[in-house]
């Protein structure tokens, strides 16, 4: 009996070890989208000498792997800031915002309160609450939903490759 417990407490762990390094490797697969959404999407001229901003709510994890991307790109040549935010008005002035899955109950009050600030939802079906991109897994690839009217109404274009590659709602 005591093996017993002891081989499935073994092979918990190595499960988590396991399972450890594929959510790692989805936060920098997402990490990189964001940099790419951000220069597919046309931003204000007028902006041209103030930090880009990107506020993440609810992913650390997200957060840290978009510091490390932000060392070395720019955006429309403008330095990108990342800011780690708890509600809605911490993230005010940003161009983009990450809500993550567990956090997306505050979409709705985001898209009035930011109403410039381009949304991306970590789960799927986010742009029928008003967000401009929600990501998504199919069969362990990540993929991502978007929609063009979405951004549209915040006053913004994206390239055609964009909308192309992503599933458009």
């Amino acid at each position: 009996m005591k093996n017993i417990v002891i081989k499935r407490l073994f092979i918990a762990v190595l499960l988590t070890i396991a399972a450890t390094p594929a959510f790692s490797q989805v936060e920098k697969f997402k990490a990189l989208y964001v940099f790419n959404f951000a220069k597919n999407i046309g931003w204000s001229g007028s902006d041209v000498n103030k930090d880009f901003v990107i506020s993440v709510m609810g992913d650390e994890q997200l957060a840290d792997e978009l510091i490390k991307h932000s060392r070395t790109r720019t955006v429309g040549g403008r330095r990108v800031v990342v800011k780690i935010v708890n509600n809605v008005s911490d993230a005010t002035g940003s161009e983009m915002i990450y809500v993550s899955e567990k956090k997306t109950a505050a979409v709705a009050s985001m898209v009035g309160s930011n109403s410039r600030s381009v949304i991306i939802c970590g789960r799927r079906g986010q742009c029928s609450s008003g967000a401009h991109i929600s990501f998504y897994l199919d069969e362990g690839r990540l993929c991502y939903e978007i929609s063009e009217q979405n951004i549209h109404k915040a006053g913004y274009n994206c390239s055609k490759k964009m909308l192309e590659l992503g599933r458009q709602v």
